[in-house]
């Protein structure tokens, strides 16, 4: 059981090409006792940053907001990404 391993398939031609080497550089950044789940639910807090942050910035829901909040949502949105994806 120590030595089982979880190998998400491949799923998109991008995930093929570049996403997968990404994660494995960015994997070994994160410490051995720290669980998959706890990597996962750290990159759910960010997109619930990036919802909560653009509702409040727009409060009227017409649509609108300012390009440093939606430059953080794409970050946080990235973040996720990663995070997901290297757990």
């Amino acid at each position: 059981l120590r030595s089982y391993r979880y190998v998400s398939p491949p799923l998109s031609i991008l995930e093929y090409l570049y996403l997968d080497s990404f994660w494995d550089k960015v994997t070994p950044m994160y410490p051995c006792w720290l669980a998959p789940n706890s990597i996962t639910l750290a990159g759910f807090s960010c997109l619930l940053a990036a919802f909560f942050s653009l509702s409040l910035e727009g409060l009227s829901f017409d649509g609108k907001a300012s390009r440093i909040w939606l430059m953080f949502a794409a970050f946080c949105g990235f973040a996720y990404q990663t995070m997901d994806g290297t757990d």
